[in-house]
């Protein structure tokens, strides 16, 4: 039977707004996710060099929490003037990779990718492995 109150997200999307996610609320602190505080978290976002990609996605993250939660869009005017802003003056920034990877960002990507212990996460594991040490940065 269709489940007309399931969102239906692909894996992948789900994992990277449950990732987004904590990070709103870890930077929250038990407020809520509401207009004003997204609009706030975006120059947190810019001021740590992420891409407009980042703000987007952390907006389009918040939308789809709040929705499975049964609650009302967070997104507001100041919410959209704020994204603009990101949007605007990062120009350039690219996709949001802005230095290379250290050797500590490589143990923590394998780390995370064979805690999930799936073919997936072993596979991952094994490319961060064999081509993560060609993008470290020394220094």
């Amino acid at each position: 039977m269709l489940d007309l109150n399931e969102i239906p997200i692909a894996e992948g999307t789900r994992k990277t707004y449950l990732s987004a996610l904590a990070k709103l609320d870890e930077w929250l602190k038990g407020r809520p996710v509401n207009d004003e505080n997204l609009a706030g978290y975006l120059p947190y976002l810019f001021d740590r060099g992420k891409s407009p990609v980042c703000g987007n996605t952390t907006i389009a993250a918040a939308r789809w929490g709040c929705d499975s939660e049964d609650e009302d869009d967070p997104r507001g005017k100041l919410c959209r003037r704020a994204l603009k802003n990101f949007r605007r003056q990062a120009i350039g920034r690219g996709r949001g990779q802005v230095t290379g990877l250290t050797f500590e960002d490589v143990e923590k990507l394998v780390s995370h990718a064979t805690g999930e212990r799936t073919l997936a996460g072993y596979r991952d594991a094994v490319i961060y492995s064999t081509i993560g040490f060609e993008g470290v940065r020394y220094g």
